[in-house]
């Protein structure tokens, strides 16, 4: 079948925001590597992976109510389901990278190995931002079974303040990574993340409070 000028337009649109959002992030990456590259390196990367993938989730949906194809459930479909799963193995490697290194350089497990790390209070802050935005993203994998329900409303909510949380524990404690041009980058995505937040919630409302399509 053929798509119309909307779908084209929408899926150019996401594959370029991808790119665009993980090319920079891995750029930021690479230019903060000294030497090889061991878990300690390679964690902060996928952290950034996933917030990219889990931001675009918010962004493309934004654009997909702009274009007026917010009921269209097939419109993005495969692009949700295939990041959806490489989000979740990201955010779990992603603290289980640190967290095994620091238990095989003989720092124990869990919280007090990442305590020992991070001294300062505010890093610590960012640990436990990390790990509540963690919970709730994995809590949000139950959606399949009770997306439908009333009350997930909420935990869609709590989800969208898990993206605001993870975006603050990367700011605070990727100090390497947001230093110099990547740290407007990484405060324009919080921005474009704040406008898709507000967005998708303003005409969501509006349709249910005046039963558009």
């Amino acid at each position: 079948m053929n798509k119309s000028p909307r779908h084209r337009t929408l899926y150019l649109t996401t594959a370029l925001l991808t790119t665009l959002v993980l090319g920079l992030s891995f750029l930021a990456w690479s230019q903060g590597v000294r030497g090889d590259v061991g878990r300690y390196e390679f964690f902060p990367l996928l952290g950034l992976m996933a917030f990219g993938l889990m931001w675009m989730h918010y962004v493309s949906g934004s654009l997909k109510r702009y274009v007026g194809l917010a009921n269209d459930t097939s419109v993005l479909r495969r692009y949700f389901t295939v990041t959806s799963v490489i989000v979740l193995g990201l955010i779990l490697l992603h603290p289980g990278l640190l967290y095994t290194g620091l238990y095989a350089d003989g720092f124990g497990l869990p919280p007090v190995s990442s305590f020992a790390v991070y001294e300062s209070t505010g890093a610590r802050i960012a640990l436990l931002l990390g790990s509540i935005s963690l919970t709730i993203f994995l809590l949000f994998e139950l959606k399949r079974w009770f997306g439908e329900r009333k009350w997930w409303k909420y935990i869609d909510y709590i989800n969208m303040a898990a993206m605001i949380m993870i975006f603050t524990h990367a700011l605070i404690i990727g100090s390497d990574l947001m230093n110099g041009w990547f740290r407007f980058v990484w405060i324009a995505i919080g921005w474009i993340l704040v406008l898709s937040l507000v967005y998708n919630y303003w005409y969501d409302h509006q349709r249910r409070t005046h039963g558009t399509k």
